[in-house]
C-alpha cells in the first residue's frame, strides 16, 4: 500500500477543478497565429483576458 503524499493530493485536489480546452492552427494557412501563439509568454491568460473583455463589451447596459 502506497501512502499519497500530500503534494500529490493537492494537485489532485487542484486539477479536479480546471478543465482544458485546446486550439488548433493550420500550419500553412494561419502560420503567423500560430508564431504570435508560440511567442506569447502567458497563452493562457491572453485568451483568458481577451474572452473576459469579450463579456464585458457585450454584457447589456445596467
Amino acid at each position: 500500500m502506497t501512502k499519497e503524499s500530500a503534494l500529490d493530493r493537492a494537485r489532485d485536489k487542484y486539477e479536479g477543478k480546471r478543465k482544458r480546452k485546446f486550439a488548433s492552427f493550420n500550419t500553412e494557412t494561419e502560420a503567423d497565429l500560430l508564431e504570435y501563439a508560440d511567442n506569447l509568454p502567458d497563452f493562457s491568460g491572453w485568451v483568458k483576458k481577451h474572452l473576459k473583455d469579450e463579456i464585458e463589451k457585450n454584457k447589456a447596459p445596467e
